[in-house]
């Protein structure tokens, strides 16, 4: 989910642009390729039992900066991405 859907913003066409980038972050990070097991990261695996509240920051500290984001990205994704 987009941030600004979890924070109760009115849903607009740029959310589900947003949620896409969600969707495709949790992909990188948990799926890898077919026949491989998936990959569990404590620091994510967490965003499936958190409340809307908590779950919205911690996304807006993910991508907050660019620097600490490609440092996530490069840690986290798998390599198969």
């Amino acid at each position: 989910m987009a941030i600004g859907v979890l924070l109760s913003e009115i849903h607009s066409a740029w959310h589900d642009f947003k949620s896409f980038f969600w969707v495709l972050f949790w992909i990188y990070i948990y799926y890898n390729r077919p026949n491989k097991k998936s990959n569990v990261v404590n620091r994510f695996n967490k965003w499936n039992y958190i409340n809307i509240e908590e779950l919205a920051k911690m996304k807006k500290g993910a991508v907050a900066d660019k620097e600490d984001f490609l440092k996530t990205a490069g840690d986290n994704f798998l390599l198969y991405y």
